[in-house]
């Protein structure tokens, strides 16, 4: 496996295991702002708010590590880090991929509201397409890597 295959793995399980230990956290300790009837939005937004700094941290500290690793298992003789124009592009089109199926997540979540669910619908779907978008442009990555573009 190439490092560039490796890079989007770590960071593609990043995104699951912080998005999973985040949504399982919420619940666990704000079951009843959860599912509450009256929605507090202030909580919606701060629970999204801090979900971004979050998976950023986490993958700065992962992708870091990661690099530390590898060196030490190369003993630094290579640069693994250099991206040419082929990493360039499969890294556009995984973008590409993760802002379509987030932007259909969004406008489904506001399709929800339009058709009268409770707002706790749709932040739910929120949480859950940045889960899935992550996922998708992990995967459309490392399709690309291996297909080719």
């Amino acid at each position: 496996m190439s490092f560039h295959e490796i890079r989007t793995l770590t960071s593609s399980l990043t995104t699951v295991i912080i998005v999973s230990f985040y949504y399982i956290f919420l619940f666990n300790n704000y079951n009843n702002e959860f599912y509450s009837l009256d929605v507090n939005f202030s909580f919606w937004g701060t629970v999204i708010l801090l979900l971004i700094p979050i998976l950023v941290a986490a993958q700065v500290i992962v992708q870091i590590l990661l690099h530390i690793i590898l060196a030490v298992i190369t003993k630094g003789k290579e640069d693994l880090s250099l991206e040419d124009e082929r990493d360039k592009l499969i890294d556009l089109k995984a973008t590409r991929n993760f802002y379509h199926v987030f932007m259909a997540g969004f406008f489904i979540g506001l399709g929800i509201l339009a058709f009268g669910f409770s707002p706790l619908v749709m932040f739910n779907i929120f949480l859950g397409t940045i889960l899935i978008a992550g996922i998708v442009g992990g995967v459309s990555q490392l399709i690309y890597y291996r297909k080719g573009v």
